[in-house]
């Protein structure tokens, strides 16, 4: 007689609920991807726009800025000092010098003075001179522009740091130029206190002064000139004391709105019609086209 088989008795699997749920899980992974391709797609767009609306934002700003350096002139020129007995020219020292005056526009949006395109608040800061000679005696500040082009002691910036007076009127001006800052070295009796005009109808002044590139030089019986000729007598290389200078101006309107312009000058020296060596040089830089414009921060 065959065995008889018996089956025990179990929970029968639901083929029909396994399906559906492949398939709900196919889906749901599908929808994860494609919302992931979404936000990828999306805030891309979003960084775009964002970009493009600050981009737009910053070019609308300062293409209408109402401040621009139209000019800067540099006057290069050189000065003996001779400290031999009875001006023997035994004993000759020899300082180079270069004045620079930025001429800022303010009315090239308009011609009218307002709140908006005169200045109150002036500072010149992270101030960097280059240059190839070793251990160089230099010096960089503001210059009263009545000695402009002159050979004069000033005051070096303090903490890479020109802070300027700003002058309102003719009184505060006047004011102004009545004050001192002690300097023994400066034998003028003019004012070396760092002055603006709120109107921008005066230029920043500013001098460099490399001292003592030669010391206790000899020129007895030589015909010396306190200029940049001295150069040439002394037989100084040129290339060894070029400087290049570079600073940011900060200035603020009546607003108190901030604008920021850096300027980079390389100091020439020579060019093809003349050079240093022949007593100065002028050196003249126009932006007439915009291309100095100040930045609002």
């Amino acid at each position: 007689m065959p065995k008889k088989i018996e089956f025990k008795k179990g929970k029968l699997r639901d083929v029909g609920t396994i399906a559906d749920v492949g398939k709900i899980a196919i889906v749901a992974i599908a929808f994860i991807v494609l919302f992931v391709i979404y936000i990828l797609l999306f805030a891309g767009k979003i960084e775009t726009n964002r970009y493009a609306t600050t981009t737009t934002k910053f070019y609308n700003e300062n293409s209408a800025t109402d401040f621009q350096i139209e000019q800067i002139l540099v006057y290069n020129s050189a000065y003996a000092i001779d400290h031999s007995e009875n001006g023997g020219l035994t004993d000759i020292s020899i300082s180079q010098f270069s004045d620079i005056a930025i001429y800022i526009n303010n009315t090239k949006n308009s011609s009218e003075l307002s709140e908006k395109n005169t200045v109150n608040k002036l500072y010149i800061d992270n101030i960097a001179v280059t240059i190839a000679q070793e251990n160089p005696q230099i010096r960089f500040g503001y210059k009263n522009s009545k000695l402009f082009g002159k050979y004069n002691s000033i005051l070096d910036a303090e903490d890479s740091r020109i802070d300027f007076n700003i002058a309102h009127s003719n009184e505060e001006a006047a004011q102004i130029a009545s004050q001192r800052i002690e300097n023994n070295d400066d034998e003028s009796n003019l004012s070396n206190v760092p002055t603006f005009y709120t109107d921008c109808s005066n230029p920043i002044t500013l001098s460099l002064v490399n001292d003592n590139i030669m010391e206790h030089l000899n020129l007895k019986n030589k015909y010396v000139a306190f200029s940049g000729a001295i150069l040439d007598t002394a037989k100084i290389n040129l290339n060894t004391i070029k400087p290049k200078v570079s600073f940011d101006i900060h200035l603020f309107n009546n607003y108190n709105e901030e604008y920021v312009r850096s300027v980079y000058l390389d100091i020439e020296f020579e060019n093809k019609k003349s050079s240093i060596k022949d007593g100065y040089l002028i050196q003249y830089n126009n932006y007439e086209n915009g291309s100095l414009s100040f930045l609002k921060k």
